[in-house]
């Protein structure tokens, strides 16, 4: 069965291509967003990896960012859009091995409030996981 084996938050990403195909940089990895005030809009890179994926066929990828509780307002929701086509074995693995690395770039994204805010990455209709990331502004507006 699917299985993410990497979840990173990040400051920014750089894609590039070599000799032996696609090379993702994740720079600055993030344990806090810390945007300079609440509210706000923030920029941040999230990197996925998922193994023991059949390779073979087409898959749909979703991915939300959802806000704080007791709200838990989506703010960012890929839709059924990020698909993933089937891919040949070049290198010859298992099954189990199999799978697919992907990052996002999510530009200006409304942070309301200070709190733990989470990722939920879903496979063809199905939660794989979810990852939390507490969001702190360094100055809050609506106290001035």
């Amino acid at each position: 069965m699917a299985r993410i084996t990497t979840f990173i938050y990040s400051q920014e990403h750089l894609n590039e291509m070599n000799p032996n195909g696609p090379r993702v940089h994740l720079i600055n990895p993030l344990n806090v967003l810390t945007p300079p005030f609440i509210p706000s809009q923030f920029s941040f890179v999230i990197g996925v990896g998922i193994i023991d994926l059949d390779t073979s066929v087409e898959h749909c990828i979703k991915y939300k960012f959802i806000g704080p509780k007791p709200d838990s307002l989506v703010i960012v929701d890929s839709g059924d859009n990020i698909i993933i086509p089937p891919q040949p074995n070049i290198n010859n693995l298992p099954q189990e091995l199999r799978g697919v690395f992907f990052d996002m770039n999510l530009r200006n994204t409304v942070l309301g409030s200070n709190g733990e805010y989470r990722s939920e990455v879903y496979l063809d209709g199905i939660l794989l996981g979810e990852f939390p990331i507490n969001v702190w502004g360094l100055k809050n507006l609506s106290e001035d």
